[in-house]
């Protein structure tokens, strides 16, 4: 399972955007089609509601990513590490290009 073009565009994004944060990236490409599920992880959303997570994570991706992109997302889940760990579905590791250097 590759990442899908505009990962690293959207990790650039993210980290400028999400000072003191750098969420780490995993992608699931759902079935035969173009599409993903992406996942932004990171132990600093443990204090923030799921909603704020969504509403500002969209933003970021809205200004950064053209519409040809986001059609690519199916949709986006913001957790914690612990909030993943019995969540089969997400990828174990996140994909080469979007790991922290």
């Amino acid at each position: 399972m590759g990442a899908p073009s505009f990962s690293r565009k959207l990790q650039s994004a993210l980290n400028k955007n999400l000072i003191g944060i750098r969420p780490s990236l995993a992608f699931k490409k759902l079935g035969p089609t173009r599409v993903y599920r992406v996942y932004v992880i990171s132990d600093k959303f443990k204090s923030w509601r799921y909603a704020e997570r969504q509403e500002l994570i969209w933003r970021i991706v809205s200004a950064n990513l053209s519409l040809a992109e986001q059609n690519q997302i199916s949709m986006i889940v913001t957790a914690t590490h612990a909030e993943l760990e019995d969540d089969e579905d997400v990828p174990t590791e996140p994909e080469p290009e979007t790991r922290r250097r």
